[in-house]
């Protein structure tokens, strides 16, 4: 008489949103696949703003009253702030249970992804610089290796506080997203104007240093992101 109550218990009744959930997590993607993901999209980023600069030195950009658009720092400044952006937008993947950002391994995921992005960055740079000709620290990256050094580690500011936002940015949790949108609006805007400015003059020792301060700070808040906003969305669907 107690086979058929074992029997029932070996199968419990079907639950929908359990099945719904479980299917949601087994979709999401390993850790390597997810940095294989955010190193393509730093390729697709860079290639397309390097792109533009090819464009812009050809005179075939322009604008829609048919004004051609100047290779100037003013343009490679531009390029640069929102490169981050772009990749914040590419990283969201609505099908996926966790909205493009896994919850496991966060921090060396985006340290990881932002070293890449910024060698393949400075790599395009070197084009840049070749194509843009000036005084400037940005058009003497390829004869000045003070000039490289202060230019790399204002890329590396850059993405380092992107990725810090990447880390809030594709989530399900409303606060973490305005959040980072906000700042977004902020942040972006403010590197346009520094990033002109450091581009359009010789390299020196006191914008390496401050550069390098908050390249560092970038870093310590990207790494603080990723250990944190786990935490918060510890309860949500995904990996």
């Amino acid at each position: 008489m107690s086979e058929p109550h074992a029997s029932a218990s070996a199968f419990p009744p079907y639950d929908p949103e359990r099945h719904e959930r479980e299917r949601q997590e087994a979709a999401v993607p390993s850790w390597g696949q997810d940095l294989r993901r955010l190193m393509v999209n730093a390729v697709a980023c860079v290639g397309l703003t390097t792109l533009l600069i090819v464009l812009a030195a050809a005179g075939w950009l322009v604008t829609d009253g048919g004004h051609e658009v100047d290779l100037d720092p003013v343009l490679a400044a531009i390029l640069v702030a929102l490169s981050p952006v772009m990749l914040a937008v590419g990283a969201v993947e609505s099908e996926r249970a966790d909205l493009g950002m896994r919850r496991d391994g966060v921090a060396p995921l985006l340290l990881l992804s932002t070293f890449w992005a910024v060698l393949v960055q400075m790599l395009a740079m070197l084009l840049w610089s070749w194509l843009m000709g000036g005084r400037g620290s940005l058009a003497m990256v390829l004869g000045d290796p003070v000039a490289l050094l202060q230019t790399t580690v204002v890329v590396l500011a850059v993405y380092s506080w992107g990725s810090a936002l990447l880390a809030a940015w594709p989530t399900e949790n409303c606060l973490l997203v305005g959040g980072a949108i906000g700042a977004a609006f902020i942040l972006v805007p403010l590197a346009i104007w520094r990033l002109m400015v450091v581009f359009e003059q010789p390299p020196t020792l006191e914008r390496l240093i401050l550069w390098s301060t908050l390249a560092i700070l970038g870093l310590l808040a990207l790494t603080l992101g990723g250990l944190v906003v786990p935490l918060l969305r510890r309860n949500g669907p995904g990996r």
